[in-house]
């Protein structure tokens, strides 16, 4: 479930705010770096979603929750991409909604830096305690909330297309070993 919004105060920013729920049980089977994507939405030009980590991402311990938003490029795009202060929250539900846990941050996306979050978003030993503390809600899901905006996700990042070599040639009146002929090839009509 997504929801969108444009403001137009000074320069366009573009925002988007989706929710995400991860199954979990205490047969669940998840190990530490085994993530979760939600499905992508647009926000502007950007295509973004969340990876979450319901044991954690790598190197964490094994110990929390992890969920970053990321940047989910398209084949098109220039190499050297940038979107730019980028402001990002990040919600983990709580059945009881006053608990509910909130981080915000800013960031700058890149394809070296292409995912932003929390390595430790909700500290916890397992589902059981996820299940005592609220986290569970009774359809066995972890719940998230996202929201992303920046005026910077409206810039498109793809490559112009590439003119086929006759075009551009065409374009620029540049005919290098070009023969133009006015009938068929031997009738003497070639100039």
């Amino acid at each position: 479930q997504a929801s969108f919004g444009n403001s137009m105060s000074g320069s366009p920013e573009c925002s988007v705010s989706f929710s995400f729920s991860v199954p979990i049980t205490a047969e669940s089977r998840y190990v530490e770096g085994q993530g979760v994507r939600s499905p992508t939405v647009l926000v502007g030009r950007c295509p973004v979603c969340l990876q979450v980590y319901p044991q954690g991402n790598p190197g964490s311990g094994g110990k929390v929750v992890s969920a970053f938003v990321e940047v989910r490029p398209r084949g098109d795009w220039v190499d050297k991409w940038e979107f730019s202060n980028v402001s990002f929250t990040i919600s983990v539900q709580n059945v009881d909604g006053a608990k509910t846990h909130t981080k915000n941050g800013m960031h700058t996306f890149t394809p070296k830096l292409g995912n932003r979050g929390w390595q430790q978003l909700l500290e916890c030993n397992g589902y059981d305690e996820l299940k005592s503390g609220g986290w569970v809600f009774k359809d066995d899901t972890l719940r998230f909330r996202a929201k992303v905006s920046s005026a910077s996700l409206q810039q498109s990042k793809r490559r112009r297309p590439v003119a086929d070599p006759g075009t551009r040639m065409w374009h620029e009146m540049k005919f290098p070993d070009m023969h133009i002929c006015t009938g068929k090839p031997g009738e003497g009509n070639e100039l």
